[in-house]
């Protein structure tokens, strides 16, 4: 058999001491092999996908560890990934990495175009105008509509950073692409054209492939085979994956008052190059409903339809035109101290955890954060009584409460949001793709607890999402949206 593309050996990974994150870690990859990579949230995977590309410092690396890459663009063929020299010049051109949360992988003061544009220059040598049209085309192959280019991150919904991190990654043709949960912001729809790119570019490139992802039946159906890793080992044998399961949970009581009442929401945001500021792209239009106390309503729709857009509308965080009535009270005529008081009974739990998580302060902090800001509880002491039982009703150990968010994973990130929006017991609560980056087995745990919650304080829910499967055993109506308009209830 020919010399592996990649090679790993002995590699174990430990930020605290005695307590590995993975140990002796062995694998190859063959060129043109699509391999899958699982495990549950907080096994280490993204970890792993970040090692191999020098993005770890190697005083937490096992003293034996070995990364070597064989290139065939190297006239002596092989690159040692734990040198920092070396590394750097496999990085981009040779191996590429499709990171978990694009938004946060995006540098926030450049616009995509211009982001996807210098990364052909430096690689691939081109003129400007040269790449500036491949930059277009690429985006206009992933699905991506007309102005991402001239576009700024955060004016991009989830799935469309995905699709230009995507294009990033992809662009230069490199050996490797390592896509670390490439596909849990997309729809059905999107996460099969991402897919089928991918596959292209295995079959007709040669590129090998290691998609990392909690869903099995995606790593089956499209992987050679699959790693999975566990407990800090590394094997094939992948266990079954539980179906979403809720039957234990009793039947909503919906109450015929009304919590929620949005009227007439349409937000336009003015274009980049306009100077007069009159030309417009209007992100969602004439959007009303009603929620009642109790409900859930499922809100789905294509990636970039609006459905974030909407759910920052309600809570004031976008500006737009139209009324939103939270029992009674008009929140576009709120003062700020009204709206601050009524923001408590009002939570979000965010897209893309490590976006809405600040990257200085330790998740302890973060979870504590809200209860001080409304004055709950006499002292640190209560709220940090309180930040405890949270941690445990969404089963986080309590060494989180030291880490940054970097040091943890996608999965417990997210899930030390919904301990966050938790905290402060909000009557309404706005559910953003909450259990996207989450393994089978923890995405059930937490929609049991959200449900059980709704049940036990009589909660009412905006459940966001892509997945219509999950939007059927947890909503009790549906609004559909497309291009920022509603086009179906029921």
């Amino acid at each position: 058999m020919a010399n592996p593309l990649l090679k790993v050996e002995n590699l174990g990974l430990s930020f605290i001491k005695n307590s590995p994150i993975f140990n002796n870690i062995n694998f190859d990859i063959q060129r043109g092999e699509f391999v899958g990579l699982a495990g549950n949230s907080g096994s280490g995977k993204s970890a792993l996908a970040k090692t191999i590309l020098g993005f770890t410092d190697p005083e937490y690396l096992s003293k034996d560890a070995q990364i070597t890459f064989q290139s065939q663009n190297k006239p002596d063929g092989t690159f040692n990934l734990l040198n920092d020299n070396e590394v750097q010049v496999v990085r981009g051109k040779h191996i590429s990495l499709i990171f978990q949360e694009a938004k946060s992988a995006l540098n926030p003061v450049y616009t995509c175009g211009f982001q996807a544009k210098e990364v052909v220059i430096k690689h691939l040598k081109l003129a400007k105008d040269d790449a500036l049209n491949l930059v277009q085309s690429k985006f206009k192959e992933i699905g991506l509509r007309n102005g991402i280019y001239e576009s700024y991150p955060f004016q991009l919904s989830g799935g469309e950073a995905q699709r230009v991190m995507f294009v990033m990654a992809s662009i230069t043709s490199p050996e490797l692409i390592i896509a670390d949960e490439p596909t849990t912001s997309l729809d059905s729809l999107n996460e099969n054209l991402l897919i089928g790119e991918l596959k292209k570019l295995n079959k007709e490139k040669n590129i090998a492939i290691i998609l990392i992802s909690h869903d099995y039946n995606l790593l089956v159906n499209n992987c050679h085979r699959t790693l999975f890793l566990k407990d800090g080992m590394l094997s094939e044998n992948l266990p079954k994956q539980k179906p979403i399961n809720l039957e234990g949970i009793l039947p909503p009581i919906i109450s015929d008052r009304t919590i929620l009442s949005v009227q007439n929401i349409t937000c336009e945001i003015p274009d980049e190059y306009s100077l007069s500021g009159r030309n417009k792209t209007t992100i969602i239009k004439d959007i009303s409903f009603d929620l009642k106390v109790g409900q859930t309503l499922g809100l789905v729709g294509n990636s970039g339809s609006g459905k974030t857009t909407l759910s920052r509308c309600i809570l004031q965080l976008m500006p737009h035109s139209g009324s939103t009535i939270f029992h009674n009270h008009v929140l576009e005529e709120c003062s700020p101290k009204k709206l601050k008081a009524i923001r408590q009974r009002i939570q979000i739990i965010f897209q893309d955890p490590l976006d809405s998580l600040n990257p200085r302060i330790k998740i302890g902090k973060a979870i504590m954060e809200p209860l001080v800001a409304h004055h709950v509880g006499n002292n640190n002491r209560d709220r940090m009584n309180i930040v405890h039982q949270l941690l445990e009703d969404v089963h986080l150990e309590e060494n989180i409460l030291s880490r940054y968010p970097y040091q943890i994973s996608g999965g417990e990130r997210q899930r030390a949001c919904i301990a966050r929006t938790l905290a402060l017991k909000p009557e309404l609560i706005i559910c953003d793709e909450p259990v996207s980056s989450l393994d089978a087995h923890v995405r059930n745990e937490i929609l049991d607890l959200l449900m059980k919650l709704k049940n036990d304080n009589n909660l009412t829910y905006i459940f966001i999402s892509h997945d219509l499967g999950l939007i059927n055993f947890v909503a009790d109506s549906v609004l559909v949206l497309n291009e920022g308009q509603v086009i179906e209830t029921g």
